[in-house]
């Protein structure tokens, strides 16, 4: 092993207490990793006038599919927000990055689509 191994970021842990199908709590935990050289082009979009949604959308996907590989879109889209913050924030803390204005934007715009179902 090189010393450029020794150039990474370690995870941050989230865990959600939720209620599963039979009603019993449970509590279900997400690893949010650093980005690596091969997500430039998502950090990239974050930084995009108008880009900065979709960027967004892309990463938070990009963190459900590491750890829940069989999510559907629709779940994704039904998913609550205040659980895209939490993942948000994390992703933000773990790659050094602050980007709030695309975050705010980004949140009430799944806000929005909420409250019109």
């Amino acid at each position: 092993m090189s010393k450029l191994a020794r150039f990474k970021s370690n995870s941050i842990f989230l865990d959600f207490d939720l209620i599963d199908e039979k009603g019993n709590k449970v509590t279900e935990r997400l690893e949010i990793k650093p980005f690596k050289t091969t997500d430039m082009e998502l950090l990239t979009d974050m930084g995009k006038e108008g880009k900065q949604i979709e960027a967004m959308h892309k990463i938070i996907k990009k963190i459900l599919k590491e750890n829940i590989p069989d999510f559907t879109e629709e779940e994704y889209k039904d998913m609550n927000y205040t659980f895209i913050d939490k993942i948000l924030n994390a992703v933000m803390e773990v790659n050094g990055l602050n980007v709030s204005e695309a975050k705010q934007q980004f949140l009430a715009e799944i806000k929005a689509k909420q409250q019109r179902k």
